[in-house]
């Protein structure tokens, strides 16, 4: 088998590419950097694959930044002012004002009998039946519950 100049400049650069790569220990692989457990191996990993342990901690900061929670909300100063200024806005109290995490939980929220009608509150499709009660005009939702009497 014989080597070109061109691959073995080529496999050269990748060594350095390599070398520049390691972790300060010099060791490869960098078991510092997952949480892998002792005596555990990898061997598929187009299926399934170490999250480096920066990364996991990344996903968590994150994950806790969009966790909804009243506790977390109701004392917040920028959700006071947010509800303060939506409130003013919209001719509305503070008060009045929910923040909530997302516009089906929102819609979740407001299932009320009169919409869910014939449905219950709590029956599955309930929240489909208010947004499309919802989405009639006032007038048109006045017909309806005049017509349900």
């Amino acid at each position: 088998m014989s080597l070109t100049r061109r691959e073995l400049l080529a496999g050269a650069a990748q060594l350095a590419a390599a070398a520049a790569v390691q972790p300060a220990d010099g060791l490869l692989p960098a078991t510092r950097d997952f949480a892998i457990p002792s005596g555990q191996t990898y061997l598929n990993n187009a299926f399934i694959h170490p999250i480096p342990v920066v990364a996991a901690q990344a996903v968590s900061r994150y994950i806790e930044t969009r966790t909804f929670s009243r506790e977390r909300w109701s004392g917040d100063e920028l959700a006071a002012k947010v509800r303060a200024q939506f409130a003013r806005l919209i001719n509305a109290k503070p008060a009045e004002i929910s923040l909530v995490e997302s516009t089906s939980r929102g819609e979740n929220l407001v299932v009320t009998p009169e919409c869910a009608w014939p449905l219950g509150v709590h029956e599955q499709d309930a929240a489909t039946v208010c947004r499309m009660f919802y989405n009639l005009t006032p007038e048109q939702r006045a017909r309806v519950l005049a017509r349900r009497k």
